[in-house]
């Protein structure tokens, strides 16, 4: 059976075939359509769709970070400094905590007071993992600490 990870039939007139949309967020990268009548089958058509489809992926993969896996488009966030997908530090009221989201509006926070900065990356790391189904045998180190919250930790007499 074929992929047909972004790629959508569209039966009517006056175009009847395969339109391929290439995202990243919710700017539209590339787009592609491919008429029945131009490939002489459906099937040909969807071939065409899908050659097209992975070729322009495996060119964006090196310009914008997008990968073509079973599931889903992978982007790599310039901003993440974490290395982990899911896993940002941030602060609440003042506190710096790291973030491990898992899909919209869940996930679980590790505060670094009382974790220790790298105990709740860690924490953090093996929470979004063990939620989304991750398993890594990749050792994940923390970034080097900002100069905020070294700034933070001064103030507050908490050592990083």
């Amino acid at each position: 059976m074929t992929n047909k990870f972004r790629i959508t039939r569209l039966d009517g007139i006056p175009f009847t075939g395969w339109l391929v949309r290439l995202y990243q967020g919710r700017l539209l990268l590339a787009a592609e359509s491919f008429a029945d009548s131009k490939y002489d089958s459906k099937e040909d058509a969807l071939e065409a769709a899908v050659k097209w489809r992975d070729a322009k992926l495996n060119s964006l993969s090196k310009t914008h970070g997008l990968s073509l896996t079973n599931k889903a488009i992978h982007v790599n966030d310039s901003r993440n400094i974490s290395g982990a997908v899911g896993v940002s530090l941030t602060t609440n009221n003042g506190r710096p905590l790291w973030r491990a989201r898992v899909g919209r509006g869940s996930g679980k926070v590790f505060y670094i007071k009382t974790n220790g900065y790298k105990a709740a990356f860690k924490k953090a790391c093996e929470y979004r993992f063990e939620k989304a189904g991750i398993v890594s045998n990749k050792k994940l180190k923390p970034p080097e600490p900002p100069l905020w919250l070294i700034n933070w930790a001064i103030l507050n007499k908490v050592s990083l």
